[in-house]
């Protein structure tokens, strides 16, 4: 087996690809002007609570608005309006960037020590 690593570059985008007998089995793209914070560790508030939709709007940092689906809030099966009120603080980590005019989707399922490192955070902080 052969492994080779490839890399693209352009103004404002490297582009990496691990290929594996000459088929690609990994890919990344990295955009350094214009980071899109997955991973990233986040003081939310509960903006909306949506039902409807299964999940609630969250208010983060410099403004964005992300998106909590019901089965990332917490306890399994029990729906969100249960678990979290509008106006809430919440820990939240950002599972998929903003794209297509959407925000960011986000996870309330941390380890203790996210959470607690997320709540010592400077409010505003990301």
């Amino acid at each position: 087996m052969t492994r080779e690593i490839r890399a693209g570059v352009s103004p404002g985008e490297v582009r990496t690809a691990l290929v594996e007998d000459g088929r690609p089995v990994e890919f990344w793209v990295e955009r350094p002007a214009r980071p899109d914070g997955v991973g990233d560790l986040l003081r939310a508030r509960v903006a909306a609570i949506a039902p409807a939709m299964a999940g609630a709007f969250c208010a983060l940092p410099e403004g964005a608005t992300g998106f909590l689906p019901e089965s990332e809030a917490g306890a399994a099966k029990t729906p969100i309006a249960r678990q979290m009120n509008e106006g809430m603080a919440i820990a939240v980590r950002v599972t998929r960037a903003a794209q297509g005019g959407k925000g960011p989707r986000l996870t309330a399922r941390l380890t203790p020590e996210e959470a607690a490192f997320a709540a010592a955070a400077e409010p505003g902080a990301p």
